[in-house]
């Protein structure tokens, strides 16, 4: 079952990011902020009306998000929401972003600055039910 959780809840901790230009990477990608502990293995993202996985890349950095988990393992530009969300937004290399961290080390959102959002997340599935999902789906 989904949660509504407001980006201006109590419970949401904040940070401030900027689009970058990275490496070899053809798009802007977003900076992981450096007072943020970089989440280990793969996330849940909101990215505009989307939702998606993604895994941090060197930097830290989030180059793609992905609709499925199978997506942000292969790790290809196909099917990214990331770029398209930038692209909506009319966001540019130094813009500044708001990074939301909604459930800790689970799911994030992005969002620009000055805007509040109502994200709506589902909480992980007790551990016995994520083995399956993992035996199914993969790590």
């Amino acid at each position: 079952m989904a949660e509504a959780i407001a980006s201006d809840a109590a419970t949401v901790t904040h940070w401030r990011t900027h689009i970058v230009r990275q490496g070899a990477h053809p798009r802007p990608v977003v900076a992981w902020p450096e007072a943020a502990e970089a989440p280990a293995g793969r996330v849940r993202v909101i990215c505009g009306d989307d939702r998606g996985h993604m895994q941090l890349q060197a930097g830290p950095i989030i180059a793609a998000v992905y609709p499925t988990a199978a997506g942000c393992r292969r790790q290809g530009r196909r099917g990214d929401l990331l770029g398209p969300w930038l692209d909506a937004i009319d966001a540019a290399v130094g813009d500044p972003l708001i990074l939301d961290e909604l459930v800790p080390d689970a799911w994030y959102g992005l969002r620009q600055p000055g805007q509040r959002r109502i994200y709506e997340v589902t909480r992980a599935p007790d551990a016995s039910l994520a083995a399956i999902a993992a035996q199914i789906d993969g790590p």
